[in-house]
């Protein structure tokens, strides 16, 4: 039921035989590429970052290569984002700088907003799907909420899906895949309602819609993970699960326990985006890292800290003002990780957030350049 069959090795990557050193990652969005590329010249832009992410600290790049099934680079799958290979000019920049890169995708989103078929290219997929005259692809596509996403149940989707990342590990030298929380988009029945009522017709003793959505979800990670290690067993694998481990199993069907018990993913960098003042005390820092070393340690998967550089001078209800009244936030919680053994580092979403010129990003990040120094 779990679909994890592909995942039984208990140490199937090198990076389980051989801890990592220290890692300290940054997300580098598709908003921030797109500011990249309009600015005339991507590869000095990049080169740019390149630069401070090395005097800072910096060991890893998480890169949004696919966004919204559309690609950075020359896919022979997506239609391209920008017409121009950024990600070959990526890889090669974070190679010379001695950093690592890792391919960032979407496996399901096509659009967030604006739910017109009619606002996407005719070179998508999706597009392509929906057009067409094949009764196979008639529910490949699913709408919610205004957003378009690629069906997780369909079989059409998943090889879709799995030739992207074998298209990207073929093709570049990249240093892993890494995929973030976008799963399925809502509970409601409707998002899928026909695909699960064919199922439960064609099936003896069929499963519950959560059960069922679950399965889709693992099988298409194992499945993935197989995809990655069959090309190249030295490529990682991470996954960057919301904070709440029980929404992302009964909300978006990510049962992140299940793979790590699988031996499915090396490296979850989950997003714990809080301070230490949280008004709901389960999600204070050092609580809700309790929470995921409980998970992850059993199963010897490498746990990464996401930290919320883009929190730094906001204030909302849930976290008061701390966010805007002290500096040193995010250097304590990196110093936390930083000295846990359960720990293998932390990762900052997101460049521009935290290399942002505003004063307090500015002491931010300055604190925790000095925790950085002699750790990573």
């Amino acid at each position: 039921m779990l679909a994890l069959s592909g995942c039984s090795d208990p140490e199937p990557a090198a990076l389980k035989k051989e801890k990592p050193g220290k890692i300290c990652g940054v997300w580098i969005s598709y908003i921030e590429l797109d500011k990249m590329v309009q600015s005339g010249n991507f590869s000095d832009a990049f080169k740019a970052y390149a630069e401070k992410f090395k005097d800072f600290g910096i060991t890893d790049v998480f890169l949004h290569v696919v966004p919204f099934c559309d690609a950075a680079y020359n896919s022979k799958i997506y239609h391209s984002r920008y017409g121009t290979d950024v990600l070959k000019t990526a890889v090669e920049i974070c190679h010379k700088a001695g950093l690592k890169l890792h391919a960032w995708i979407n496996p399901y989103r096509v659009k967030t907003s604006n739910g017109s078929i009619d606002s996407l290219s005719k070179d998508s997929i999706a597009y392509r799907w929906l057009f067409d005259d094949k009764a196979e692809n008639d529910d490949n596509i699913c709408f919610y909420n205004d957003g378009i996403y690629l069906n997780p149940a369909k079989s059409e989707v998943k090889q879709t899906v799995l030739e992207v990342v074998r298209e990207l590990c073929r093709n570049y030298d990249i240093d892993g895949i890494h995929i973030d929380d976008y799963f399925y988009p809502t509970t409601d029945s409707a998002f899928d309602n026909k695909t699960y009522a064919d199922y439960t017709k064609e099936t003896e003793n069929p499963l519950g819609l959560s059960s069922f959505r679950i399965c889709n979800v693992n099988s298409l990670v194992s499945s993935i993970y197989t995809a990655i290690k069959f090309i190249d067993k030295d490529l990682v694998f991470s996954v960057s699960p919301a904070a709440d481990i029980d929404k992302n199993k009964n909300t978006f069907f990510a049962d992140i326990a299940a793979w790590c018990e699988g031996s499915c993913v090396d490296m979850i960098i989950p997003q714990l985006y809080f301070g230490f003042c949280y008004k709901n005390e389960d999600f204070c820092f050092e609580n809700i890292l309790s929470r995921w070393k409980d998970l992850a340690g059993s199963s010897g998967t490498i746990l990464v800290i996401g930290l919320a550089a883009y929190k730094t001078g906001t204030e909302t209800a849930a976290d008061g003002d701390e966010w805007i009244t002290r500096d040193d936030i995010l250097s304590r919680e990196t110093e936390i990780c930083l000295k846990d053994k359960a720990v293998f580092g932390v990762a900052f979403y997101s460049c521009s957030s935290l290399f942002s010129d505003m004063e307090l990003n500015t002491a931010s990040r300055e604190k925790i350049k000095t925790v950085l120094k002699g750790k990573i």
